[in-house]
């Protein structure tokens, strides 16, 4: 999450426990809070508790997050203070989703590329035969660090050349389905 974050500008600060995320709070005072719900030393519930008792506390939004949380205990996790839930594992499109919500944070995302038919968007590795190594493997490296925001530059660039190609991996990008890509290109590169 640090790094899909980063990648849209954000600055981030990490709490390995409750406790230290309330700690950094006192000294970051931060916009909004991706608080683990299962966490060691504190969890997120009473780390959040703590934290809408301090200054700013009130103010400051709080997103749950938790693979481990049944439908009836996410009443639990925003009783607690929280002002919203994202279940594990997330997709881009949650936390832009959540961001939009809690910040009212506005991001424009490249619609000036033509989307597909979705019949067509089956990807393939001889639809990468015509890039060059070196873009391959930047595209690989993106996916591998959640940087939605440089694969859609990349998308841009393959544009150029490879229109066909560029609609596909718009459409994967766009929809989250990058381990569909990544799978393709592990057997190129």
């Amino acid at each position: 999450m640090q790094r899909i974050l980063e990648s849209e500008g954000f600055k981030t600060k990490v709490a390995e426990n409750g406790a230290d995320g309330v700690e950094i709070f006192k000294t970051y005072n931060p916009d909004l809070i991706f608080m683990d719900v299962r966490m060691p030393v504190m969890d997120g519930l009473d780390a959040t508790k703590k934290i809408r008792q301090l200054e700013n506390g009130k103010t400051v939004k709080i997103v749950g997050v938790s693979a481990h949380v049944f439908k009836d205990e996410i009443e639990s996790v925003l009783q607690s203070g929280m002002n919203d839930f994202i279940k594990k594992p997330y997709h881009f499109n949650d936390i832009y989703k959540c961001l939009q919500k809690q910040l009212n944070a506005k991001f424009i995302f490249h619609d000036n590329i033509e989307i597909m038919n979705p019949e067509y968007q089956r990807i393939t590795v001889e639809m990468f035969k015509k890039l060059d190594e070196k873009l391959l493997l930047e595209i690989k490296e993106y996916i591998e660090n959640l940087n939605n925001k440089k694969l859609l530059e990349i998308v841009e660039r393959v544009s150029l050349h490879e229109k066909e190609l560029s609609n596909v991996l718009y459409f994967y990008f766009s929809n989250y389905k990058v381990t569909e890509v990544y799978n393709v290109l592990k057997q190129i590169c």
